[in-house]
């Protein structure tokens, strides 16, 4: 299940001044497919101190992570900051322990998302595992118009109908130890993915061969596929994909003929059997798509065949990517 983490906040040499939480459960997301935002919901309590002695968290930078020290090759989006001065939300009182809750709005890509859910099928099946490296910066701050004790400090030049002010003197050193995030599957499932909109968007990643002799590089390819789609040239976007699906029979030395088709070199690398569905799944799909493919670039074939429209042009687009990263992924 998922854990509430608590961790020191330290200044100095490791001097203790309150502590930091984050309950996996809490976690939560909104914006949609247009502005996913993950919000993690930090809660910082700030021991008592002496009523000339108060202590504020004024500010924090975040980074969230798959690895424990969040390296930047392992951010799981752009590092955030807050700004806690105006008000000073986060400070200690002189009679006991007081908590304050920080949202932390993480603004996420859809790349960012689908990174996460990659992460997700690899690591432990019950559990997402985050980190969130916080560095805290605490302040001494000494107050000043304040009723309660006013005669306990000096003059001030500005009078009360001003209201508090203070002088803040940060600490040169902060720390919070790494905080470990778990979210509960069932939560990131049922909650979190459809706040991200991936119930309603998703991105496809595509992974192709490297680039072959006498041939342009199957990403360029791919570009201009899109290109081709978004420019409104539907003919050139499914003909730049059968340049795509020919370059991956060419570079998997495959021929339309039994024993050397696509779904054959296939069942060989991954060791399926003659009956297995997915050799006659892809042998399906490949064929099929390949024929599409090819329509624009012999219409003599196919006179009746029209124009082909949007609709028409990215659904062979969408197959053969998925058809790029089904191979990349069978045959590495």
């Amino acid at each position: 299940m998922a854990q509430l983490t608590t961790h020191a906040l330290t200044v100095g040499s490791g001097s203790a001044v309150g502590s930091v939480s984050v309950d996996g459960g809490s976690v939560r997301a909104h914006g949609g497919p247009r502005q996913p935002q993950l919000v993690i919901a930090l809660t910082v309590s700030m021991n008592p101190q002496p009523k000339d002695r108060l202590l504020a968290l004024i500010g924090l930078s975040a980074r969230l992570g798959y690895q424990q020290h969040v390296p930047d090759h392992a951010l799981a989006c752009k590092p955030i900051s807050e700004n806690l001065v105006a008000g000073f939300p986060v400070h200690s009182i002189p009679e006991a322990p007081t908590s304050h809750q920080v949202n932390l709005t993480f603004f996420l890509t859809q790349l960012d998302v689908e990174a996460m859910e990659s992460k997700r099928h690899e690591g432990h099946p019950d559990i997402i595992q985050l980190y969130l490296d916080i560095r805290p910066v605490v302040a001494a701050v000494e107050t000043f118009n304040e009723q309660k004790y006013f005669n306990d400090v000096p003059e001030s030049p500005w009078p009360t109908q001003y209201g508090l002010y203070a002088q803040v003197m940060p600490f040169w050193t902060a720390r919070v130890d790494p905080v470990s995030i778990q979210i509960e599957r069932s939560k990131w499932v049922r909650d979190i993915l459809p706040g991200l909109g991936y119930d309603r968007a998703r991105l496809l990643e595509v992974t192709f061969p490297p680039s072959l002799p006498d041939v342009p590089s199957a990403a360029r390819a791919f570009d201009d596929a899109r290109r081709a789609l978004d420019d409104g040239r539907y003919d050139d976007s499914i003909a730049a994909c059968r340049g795509i699906l020919k370059m991956w029979e060419k570079h998997l030395a495959a021929q339309n003929k039994p024993g050397v088709r696509i779904a054959d070199k296939l069942a060989q690398a991954q060791g399926w059997i003659d009956g297995d569905v997915r050799r006659n799944l892809i042998d399906t799909y490949w064929s099929r798509i390949i024929d599409t493919a090819s329509a624009p670039h012999h219409p003599e074939g196919n006179p009746e065949i029209e124009l082909f429209a949007a609709h028409d042009a990215r659904l062979v687009l969408f197959v053969t990517a998925a058809l790029s990263q089904y191979l990349a992924d069978s045959t590495k």
